[in-house]
């Protein structure tokens, strides 16, 4: 009976019954089955409760019992306090108490074990004040604040939601929903709910409505609440069906705000500054001021191409339907119109603007308003300690702007429609940006954290809250004013902005990376013009350079010599190019804050003077706030270095006046004397120059310490420069990828890499690169072996070539590779064939001996091409021992069996990267393998080889441009005229006088004698004891080859062209009589060569003073009483003689 009837006694549900109800039901049961004993009642109390009750009841029993433990009497409380809690009027107090109940948890938490925090979570389970379902408890720091909120949209209605993750359904108030969406169809309600105080109530009814959220619409149910207040609830179920996702969230701050949704309010409530189209500013009309007597100008119009033509009328549609141009048939004042395409992308979705061009009419004979534009610099200072920014854009500006009535006629611009007169301020007018910059101004000020150029508006603050209230401000004057905003470019509580050609974020201010570029891909300026615009693009930037001046310096030089003698040199280029590395450079500044400690350091040079103005942190860091230097001028060159430095600290100072006026700071300077003569707590020496007292005076005017700074230290030195290795160059970040490609030519791994790497070049994360660059390598992922195994190696060789291994790869593209490798440098040669004999295998060994010699020991495998007896013949017939592997033994020849794998795999790659033949793959592939080091003997083949390393397109980045060679002879004098001792190879006497008629080059000249007109290499004439006038040897002597006498033949000059004569390669050198050797080229020719490539002075006999010693003497006579900074002096090119003597070889020199 017994088990019959608890058969049908039914378990606990608590969604339909009271658990007070059936508790009652369960007794009167157990007294019909006469079970009235406490262990009775307490068995069928756990076995009726049901699961989802006992799970419930099994959460809330204590870990240090169990549930059969407890009394039927203690089972029942717990259920009661479960599904029965109590009144409704206990939740107020319960609310109240949340701080302290939320810091119990928080103690329990932070110093619990794991399983008590798993009961913390899973048994402590905490009803929500939410509606109608039970979530799994996460952690929230509210404090009774604000709660979290969504902006969606409800067909074409912005709703702020609450975002509630403890209800099941979505809800919004009845009233409210039908007072904004009338006309929605309405269902009826289908579900009941109950609030946290366990309250049933039911909703009014429900719409499927269409709901936008993040850009993607869903149709949804939301559920109407009839009672006041009832908040609007973005529940699961529309969690479930959107791309929020807030339970990834374990902890929410409510103190963080939610930017993005807060700066959509602000928007919201002032929804006149997004609507678009043109304001219209009340009560303000700027004027424009004209000198006297103005003369009217007319223009044309001008066409306008076919493609621009909707554009500019749809512009024109628009510019007249919000009032801001007007038709008119005729004027006295007309400009021509011009077009100004706005936005990127295709010609159909941009937008033409339509300025005036009043520079040959209007603005000739405006009264420009002089109001100063905004420091930039200063800005950024203001704006640059805050943590985020927002950036607001002006739409059409100036077009919110209304002229006076009586100066719109000025504005008449005329286009492809007719007259256009302007009842706005326009783009073109010179007073324009002016008088906006003043007006923007005046409705910002008083505002803090805000700053404003043109149309471009900055907000920041220290706090979120700060920051958004003063972006509420900025949007209240803005709309009091009329003015619209273009929401595509404005941002909000970013971190980083661009404004004014710098990037912005929190203490640090950065270069535009499009300002950059343009500097890096400036081409080598070909005139002063285009010098004087490269200039002035780096000293836009020029705040970030610290030795500016010094590096430019050849570049201003240039401004010197005039128009007409622009020329490019060496010296400029190498200057140019290290302006542009400076300038790509990726140095920070910071902005100035009063708070912070300001260090002044300056420095001086022979061509300029530099200084840096920084402030220093808390960690004894210093950072930059902006740098300046410039050149020094003619009169300061020749300044003591001592008045220099002096320069430097009053110019510095001088500079940054706006920062250090009425503030302390710290000046620092490299020079010890400078510390006591320039101190504010010493005298001024009274033997002081009065330059130095002008300096002294000057800076008294300011409160400073000064102090020294060792020189190494003052130019804050890079420690790495001070590590004991070799000059590598740093490579700049933007050049890394392209040097990272030229050391995977080869495609070898990151070891091979490295070791290249490290005789060349060096950046802080240069392995690192390396090792991702190897790992990301397409070409080699798809060509990768297993590693190679370790096999017994063979005995050490003593030297090069002193045992080889060969074998043959392939067919590769039909032909055979012979491969050679030297086991001792690991150099590796490589020879391509048809096919695989034993004579083509000779003619390549053949090859390679004539190269380096017989070796020792051939080692190969059996092959049939070495196993042949011609192959054999040739080994015993040149003393080579022939060495070959075991059959089936590979392993025994494996060097150069692994050298075949690595050729063929290098092959591979280099032919995957382009169309690349088989021969020039194999060159360039063995190029790179003799340049690398070798694992077992740690050096590069080609130093083990031939003693030196390879060079290649690497040592371009540590090459220098070679030292301009000095002239020749910068002393010496010629001139037409002049007597000298001319060489005669015919007759008895082997020198006559003769006079110097004309200069055919630097060595060679028309020589007038008794016997004719001769041509004479400086060699054949002797001075006479004539002197020439004053005249350089380079402006007397034009430029030609050196061309000297045939001296079997003495025959006047002949100028015909067919006739010519040959210079001299070899100079003898003695007592006999010399012998000068000619060859045949045109006098045309010569003088070409001669420009190109024209050797130095040559020696001649020691029977008498040679020419060139003859023009020596002279200049220095000359010159006595002058000073040259650095006199050239003649150089002597010692060549190998052609004399012999008996018994004796030929001199070399």
């Amino acid at each position: 009976m017994s088990g019959a009837a608890s058969s049908t006694f039914e378990h606990f549900k608590p969604r339909t019954e009271k658990f007070s109800a059936w508790l009652c039901r369960l007794e009167n049961y157990l007294r019909y089955e006469k079970k009235t004993t406490p262990d009775e009642k307490q068995c069928a109390l756990l076995a009726f409760m049901g699961s989802e009750a006992f799970k419930r009841f099994f959460d809330k029993v204590p870990s240090d019992k169990k549930p059969e433990n407890l009394s039927y009497d203690e089972i029942t409380e717990v259920l009661r306090k479960i599904y029965e809690p109590g009144d409704p009027g206990r939740f107020p107090e319960e609310l109240i108490n949340a701080k302290k109940t939320a810091s119990v948890f928080r103690n329990l938490h932070s110093h619990a074990n794991a399983s008590d925090v798993n009961k913390l979570h899973v048994g402590k389970k905490i009803q929500t004040h939410h509606l109608l379902e039970e979530v799994p408890f996460n952690y929230v720091d509210d404090h009774g604040k604000k709660p979290i909120e969504i902006m969606v949209r409800i067909r074409d209605q912005e709703i702020m939601m609450e975002l509630d993750t403890g209800s099941g359904i979505s809800t919004m108030e009845y009233p409210k929903f039908m007072g904004m969406f009338p006309n929605e169809k309405l269902h009826r309600n289908d579900i009941k709910l109950r609030t946290a105080t366990r309250e049933l109530f039911e909703p009014t009814c429900f719409a499927i409505v269409p709901v936008t959220v993040y850009g993607k619409s869903h149709n949804l149910k939301l559920y109407l609440i009839d009672r006041p207040d009832f908040p609007a609830l973005f529940g699961r179920s529309w969690l479930r069906k959107t791309e929020v996702n807030p339970l990834d969230v374990n902890h929410c701050d409510y103190d963080a705000l939610n930017h993005e949704q807060e700066a959509k309010r602000l928007l919201l409530k002032y929804p006149n500054l997004s609507k678009g189209g043109i304001g219209k500013i009340p009560n303000v009309e700027a004027s424009i001021h004209l000198r006297e007597n103005p003369k009217p100008s007319y223009s044309r119009p001008r066409p306008v191409p076919h493609a621009l033509l909707p554009l500019v009328d749809a512009e024109l549609d628009q510019l007249e339907k919000f009032d801001v141009i007007e038709k008119v048939d005729a004027s006295e004042w007309a400009h021509p119109a011009v077009i100004a395409l706005r936005g990127k992308g295709e010609l159909s979705k941009r937008k033409a603007r339509i300025c005036g061009d009043f520079k040959v009419g209007l603005n000739r004979f405006l009264i420009i308003d002089d109001h100063p534009l905004k420091n930039i610099r200063h800005a950024l200072d203001n704006i640059g300690v805050g943590k985020r920014f927002t950036k607001l854009d002006v739409s059409n500006a100036f077009l919110h702007m209304p002229i006076r009535p009586e100066d719109r006629k000025f504005l008449t611009v005329n286009t492809h429609r007719g007259l256009y007169r302007f009842k706005r301020m326009c783009n073109g007018l010179a007073s324009a940006p002016a008088i906006w910059q003043r007006y923007m101004e005046g409705i910002l000020a008083g505002i803090q954290g805000v700053e404003v150029v043109i149309d471009d508006i900055v907000i920041s603050a220290s706090t979120d809250q700060e920051h958004l209230k003063r972006l509420d401000a900025v949007l209240q004057r803005l709309d009091s004013n009329d003015l619209r905003l273009n929401l595509a470019k404005c941002s909000f509580f970013a971190e980083e902005i661009q404004f004014c050609g710098f990037r912005l974020r929190h203490q640090e201010i950065h270069k535009c990376d499009d300002k950059i570029s343009c500097l890096k891909n400036a081409p080598i300026p070909k005139s002063l013009n285009e010098l004087r615009s490269f200039i002035g693009m780096i000293q836009f930037y020029s705040s970030f350079a610290p030795q500016l001046a010094d590096l430019a310096h050849p570049l201003y030089k240039a401004f010197k010599g005039g128009k007409d003698k622009f020329t490019w040199t060496p010296e400029m280029t190498q200057a140019f190019n290290a302006v542009k590395t400076e300038m790509c450079s990726p140095r920070v500044l910071v902005p100035f804050d009063s708070e912070k400690t300001l260090l002044l350091a300056t420095d001086a040079s022979s061509y300029g003077i530099s200084a840096v103005l920084s402030h220093r942190y808390e960690d004894k860091t210093e950072r930059p706030i902006a740098y300046y230097s410039r050149t020094l001028s003619d009169t300061e060159k020749r300044y003591t270095q001592l008045d220099k430095e002096a320069l430097g600290i009053k110019e510095g100072v001088n500079r940054f006046f706006f920062y250090l006026f009425g503030r302390r700071f710290v000046l620092i300077t490299d020079s010890k004397p400078l510390v006591s003569i320039l101190s504010p707590s010493k005298a001024l020496p009274p033997l002081a120059a009065m330059r130095m007292m002008n300096y002294s005076m000057f800076l008294q005017s300011f409160t400073f310490d000064i102090i020294y700074r060792n020189t190494n230290d003052h130019g804050n030195a890079d420690m790495l420069s001070r590590l004991p290795m070799r000059s590598r160059v740093l490579v700049p970040l933007t050049c890394r990828p392209q040097v990272l490609k030229e050391l995977h030519e080869g495609h070898f791994g990151s070891d091979k890499m490295k070791q290249l790497a490290r005789r060349y070049i060096w950046w802080d994360t240069i392995n690192r690169d390396i090792e991702e660059l190897a790992r990301q390598c397409a070409t080699c992922t798809q060509f990768a072996k297993q590693p190679s195994k370790s096999y017994h190696p063979w005995e050490n060789t003593e030297q090069p070539f002193d045992r080889i291994q060969c074998d043959y790869a392939g067919p590769i593209d039909g032909r055979y590779l012979f491969l050679a490798v030297d086991a001792h440098t690991k150099w590796l040669e490589v020879m391509v064939s048809k096919s695989k004999t034993s004579q083509t295998s000779l003619n390549h060994l053949r090859k390679i001996i004539a190269r380096f010699g017989l070796p020792r020991v051939i080692v190969t495998d059996n092959d049939p091409t070495f196993a042949s007896s011609e192959f054999n013949k040739f080994c015993q017939a040149n003393g080579i021992l022939h060495k070959t592997s075991p059959p089936y033994h590979p392993a025994s020849n494996g060097q150069v069996e692994r050298y075949v794998q690595t050729t063929k795999q290098a092959l591979k790659k280099i032919k995957a990267e382009g169309e690349k033949d088989l021969h020039t793959a194999i060159q360039q592939f063995l190029f790179r393998h003799r340049m690398v080091n070798s694992s077992s003997t740690n050096k590069t083949p080609a130093e083990l080889m031939i003693g030196r390393q390879l060079r290649s397109r690497l040592n371009l980045l540590q090459e220098r441009p070679a030292a301009k060679h000095a002239q020749i002879n910068e002393e010496a004098k010629l001139q037409p005229s002049m007597q000298v001792m001319a060489r005669v190879y015919n007759g008895k006497d082997k020198w006559i006088p003769g006079e110097i008629m004309k200069p055919l080059g630097r060595k060679v000249a028309l020589v007038k004698t008794s016997h004719g007109t001769w041509k004479r290499h400086l060699n054949q004439i002797r001075s006479s004891g004539g002197r020439a006038r004053a005249q350089s040897f380079h402006e007397a002597l034009h430029p030609a080859l050196l061309v000297a006498e045939d001296p079997s033949e003495e025959r006047p000059l002949n100028t015909s062209s067919s006739e010519s004569e040959d210079t001299d390669d070899f100079a003898s050198v003695g007592d006999s009589e010399e012998t000068v050797e000619t060859q045949e080229e045109s006098p045309t020719q010569d003088t070409v060569n001669d420009q190109k490539d024209s050797p130095a002075e040559e020696l001649v006999s020691n029977s008498g003073e040679s020419l060139t010693q003859a023009l020596v003497n002279a200049s220095s006579d000359s010159s006595k009483g002058t000073s040259c900074e650095n006199p050239v002096r003649p150089q002597l090119d010692l060549r190998r003689s052609t004399r012999k003597t008996a018994g004796m070889p030929p001199k070399r020199f």
